[in-house]
């Protein structure tokens, strides 16, 4: 999969954790097959940097494309 656009929809900071909201289109390699989706961004931080990440996308919208890329 690689990234075709993303833009930013929200952004939240306190403390100790970062929370970014996007919205964006990536594009499965294989098959071309386009994903529109938004995804949510969890950074921890400490000390001003990035002790750990985790995102949680639309899994629906890219598990069919990704399934569509295979038929």
């Amino acid at each position: 999969i690689e990234v075709v656009s993303i833009r930013e929809m929200s952004r939240s900071v306190a403390d100790d954790h970062a929370v970014i909201t996007i919205a964006g289109q990536w594009r499965v390699k294989a098959s071309g097959a386009l994903i529109d989706a938004c995804a949510c961004n969890l950074f921890r931080l400490r000390a001003g940097r990035i002790t750990g990440y985790e995102v949680y996308n639309d899994t629906a919208r890219f598990s069919a494309a990704l399934i569509a890329g295979r038929q």
